[in-house]
């Protein structure tokens, strides 16, 4: 089975801003990725739920996915949405100036 996922931090890093945004600016982003998720999902009838905790998701939307075999239907067929646990990082100015004006140090704040 393949899956193809898209997040919300996809969405965002599709943007190359001159200057770091602000929180508000990167939240607004969010919300309206959200927003056109919701739609999309409303708008194709297409299922969009949140992941359980424990639940394997291929086995979750496996019983639709069998469906679209059966009638021969390709395409989205479902929209799972959860919240990553990933890493995190943070983009600071370096604190001299470097020959590259975009330049950015990129740190991993530390895993307590």
């Amino acid at each position: 089975m393949n899956s193809i996922g898209c997040s919300a931090n996809d969405y965002v890093g599709n943007s190359k801003p001159k200057e770091e945004q602000p929180k508000e600016a990167l939240g607004l982003r969010i919300k309206h990725y959200n927003n056109w998720v919701e739609s999309y999902a409303r708008n194709h009838g297409i299922p969009l739920e949140w992941v359980q905790k424990g639940v394997r998701k291929e086995d979750y939307v496996r019983p639709k996915l069998k469906a679209m075999e059966r009638k021969k239907q390709f395409g989205v067929y479902f929209i799972l949405k959860s919240m990553e646990q990933g890493s995190t990082f943070r983009s600071v100015n370096p604190k001299y100036p470097t020959a590259d004006p975009n330049y950015r140090i990129i740190n991993r704040p530390s895993q307590n």
